[in-house]
């Protein structure tokens, strides 16, 4: 007969690494019930009516969390000789590229005051060396529509900006800012969705906005190897009793 006989030490280990497992598995429900969130609030934005830019006034006490990813449009003019270039890499749902690249970020001299971070679209990193071709019309006014964003994370993984070679990381608003040495600078920026008359590169992005959300298959590995661990531990720990008799001959 077989009893559960478990060992301290591995024991030890069994419920630490147990415990890590569960718990990545729960982060990762948690993070798939708010990507769902953020999948719904984006596609309920986006196919919102055009709503105009609010005005320079309001911009110190926006919410930011009412604006993102509502489409917006905006009168005033580019300045094509400033420009910032984001690392990147985007797939074919995107149309035609599926490289690494750019999105190339510029500033937007409102008509009404004020000044926005405007992404033209994307490069193909190839591209980067080039001078791009100009906004349409860059020299006067214009109106351009586009998607509001904000800050883009950092996290340990992300490499520091290179500022000698234009090539950012992160999409950090008020660092590209203080980089242009912008005044009055809106705290969000407006990312250009195809429409605005422009050429094939910089490529804008689609009107409609995706996300992947693997966050369930995250979560059904951490809990699978949770189980599978606790399965391994109970075959370990089963011992078999001695069969009477087999012990003294072993003895002598």
């Amino acid at each position: 007969m077989k009893r559960f006989r478990p060992r301290l030490v591995p024991g030890i280990f069994f419920l630490i690494a147990l415990t890590i497992l569960l718990a990545l598995g729960t982060w990762q429900v948690k993070r798939l019930q708010w990507k769902n969130h953020l999948i719904e609030t984006i596609a309920s934005r986006v196919n919102l009516p055009t709503r105009p830019l609010p005005p320079l006034n309001t911009w110190k006490q926006l919410d930011l969390g009412q604006w993102i990813y509502r489409v917006v449009k905006a009168r005033g003019k580019f300045d094509p000789e400033k420009q910032v270039h984001i690392f990147t890499q985007v797939g074919p749902e995107q149309g035609g590229y599926n490289v690494a690249g750019y999105w190339v970020v510029v500033p937007f001299y409102l008509e009404c005051g004020g000044v926005v971070l405007v992404n033209r679209g994307f490069i193909p990193e190839k591209f980067k060396q080039q001078r791009l071709p100009p906004y349409p019309n860059t020299g006067g006014q214009q109106t351009i529509i586009g998607i509001v964003k904000t800050n883009q994370g950092r996290n340990y993984f992300t490499p520091e900006n290179d500022y000698r070679n234009n090539i950012w990381f992160t999409r950090d608003i008020k660092a590209i800012s203080s980089y242009f040495k912008l005044e009055n600078a809106a705290p969000f920026l407006i990312a250009l969705t195809k429409g605005n008359g422009t050429g094939p590169l910089p490529q804008p992005r689609e009107a409609k906005v995706t996300l992947s959300n693997n966050h369930l298959g995250y979560a059904i590995t951490w809990y699978g190897l949770a189980f599978t661990l606790i399965g391994v531990f109970v075959v370990f720990s089963l011992k078999s009793d001695p069969v009477p008799g087999k012990e003294a001959n072993s003895i002598k």
